[in-house]
């Protein structure tokens, strides 16, 4: 097979890297992007962790990726497939013969699919992991039938299991996580088409109240539910042949959401689903779910996620990402490459143009002295934007060798997280890519090296932010060469040591 064969372009022009038979390759971790503040790390065996902003947003546990490639028969996707006397459960951890399995990402990074094909029934059922900036976490799937030879009534239970309740601290879910299924609360709201995965309260030993007020929330469009399953204890029994049962209300189990249903499938046809799931959800949050439009959602989804596609490429214009040679596989790479140099160093939110507000924010969170000596200065900036060269020669006409320093230093920068992932849990990660009013946020941070590395390819594209750059590595550094653990646009992060970790080194 040659890299050519890996690429593949779709109806819709969206370019796909193709790994046929993947389950005949060790696991391995691969990351799905987003240009909000959602992330996910999926499992090529199926098993993944999602979320927003943190992993303390998890929708997913969020676990160390040797256990991710076990995950997947309790946490995640489920989803069995009978007909006639046949069951099937498409992606269980092994595969009998007349089984194929195969996984697709987007070019863009954004959509990764899971697909299984059942030579025996002339089935395929195909699953797609996209993000939504309204709706959260979307699973889109597929079921066809390119080899049947007659129309066939198929049932259908699928779903997302071991979804965690809202509010819960990572280091609980990672040391007592049977705590938090003692606290865990599913419902379902029949009037919302909701399933609500929440805490009777807050996890506390301590005697007072402690309310939880948020929610993980799923739903579905496009199968009609014949039964609502809110946990996994009914899911072997049904793969023996056992009868859905609803479920209105669990308590002290893990969370899930799986739909039964009946669907009617001709020789060639096709059916597709989407099962949508998001975290922290409010009262609000809820109460406006409730009253979505049932009529168009597949096409309102479909929509949702298709701007997650255009917002990355807008992304990848500002750091030179595309480029199109005769190689599309070398294109994608160069693509890729980009992609993660802006998640880890960011880029620019406005070109050199930075709010004359944001350099006053800087400045009164860098040096609070130096903020109210050069107060009425400051006021004087306005709430324009600036070029950030002119902003240094205005800062040069005070004589202030700190303002001057500090204009320098101010890198209009957005987008930009912390290096981490399942693979690196002592790396932490914050994705906090809008302010309260929805604009870019101006802000960045990343690990001495690792920022600094993202940096020097970020300045092929903006040099005149070079400047900048150099004089924030001699801020974070000492004068006998020493450097900080982390830095970020509020300052520098000392690593602390911890003689009981093993994994911290001062």
């Amino acid at each position: 097979m040659t890299d050519q064969d890996l690429y593949t372009l779709d109806a819709q022009g969206t370019g796909w890297l193709h790994i046929p038979d993947v389950d005949r390759l060790r696991p391995f971790l691969v990351s799905v992007v987003s240009p909000s503040d959602h992330w996910l790390y999926a499992s090529s065996a199926g098993g993944l962790t999602a979320g927003r902003v943190s992993p303390e947003g998890a929708l997913f546990p969020y676990q160390t990726d040797d256990r991710l490639h076990r995950a997947h028969h309790d946490v995640g996707p489920w989803t069995l497939i009978r007909v006639g006397q046949v069951a099937w459960e498409p992606f269980r951890p092994r595969a009998h013969a007349g089984i194929r399995r195969h996984l697709r990402k987007s070019v863009a990074g954004d959509q990764l699919v899971f697909e299984e094909e059942h030579l025996g029934l002339g089935l395929v059922f195909r699953y797609r992991w996209a993000f939504s900036e309204r709706f959260g976490l979307v699973r889109t799937c597929t079921l066809e039938g390119p080899g049947l030879d007659e129309a066939v009534d198929v049932e259908v239970v699928d779903g997302l299991q071991g979804l965690l309740p809202a509010g819960v601290p990572l280091k609980l879910v990672q040391t007592s996580s049977c705590l938090v299924d003692a606290y865990a609360r599913a419902e379902w709201d029949p009037v919302g088409e909701l399933a609500l995965v929440s805490l009777e309260a807050r996890p506390s030993d301590r005697a007072e109240p402690s309310e939880a007020l948020r929610a993980t929330v799923a739903w579905c469009a496009g199968l009609d539910a014949e039964a609502v399953l809110l946990c996994r204890d009914q899911l072997d029994d049904i793969a023996r042949g056992a009868t859905p049962r609803h479920e209105d209300l669990v308590t002290g189990r893990p969370g899930a959401f799986l739909v039964a249903s009946t669907l009617h499938l001709a020789p060639g046809g096709r059916h597709l689903w989407h099962v949508v799931a998001d975290v922290e959800r409010s009262h609000l949050d809820v109460a406006a779910l409730r009253q979505r439009e049932r009529a168009g959602l597949t096409e309102v989804i479909e929509a949702e996620t298709a701007a997650t596609a255009a917002a990355l490429d807008g992304i990848l214009s500002d750091v030179d990402g595309h480029q199109r040679t005769a190689d599309p596989v070398l294109d994608a790479h160069h693509r890729a490459n980009a992609l993660f140099n802006a998640l880890r160093g960011g880029l620019p939110v406005d070109g050199y143009r930075v709010p004359a507000a944001a350099f006053v924010a800087f400045v009164r969170a860098r040096n609070r002295a130096v903020a109210d000596r050069a107060r009425a200065w400051l006021d004087s900036l306005g709430t324009g934007a600036v070029e950030v060269g002119v902003l240094v020669e205005w800062a040069r006409t005070t004589g202030d060798a700190d303002l001057i320093r500090l204009a320098r230093e101010l890198l209009p920068l957005w987008f930009g997280r912390r290096h981490g992932d399942p693979s690196r849990p002592w790396n932490q990660f914050s994705i906090r890519v809008r302010d309260e009013a929805g604009q870019r946020r101006l802000a960045w941070q990343g690990n001495w090296r690792d920022v600094f590395q993202n940096w020097e390819a970020l300045l092929l594209s903006y040099p005149e932010l070079t400047e900048g750059v150099i004089a924030v590595f001699l801020g974070a550094s000492t004068r006998d060469g020493h450097n900080p653990y982390r830095i970020t646009s509020e300052g520098v992060d000392w690593e602390v040591p911890e003689p009981d970790n093993p994994w911290s080194f001062f």
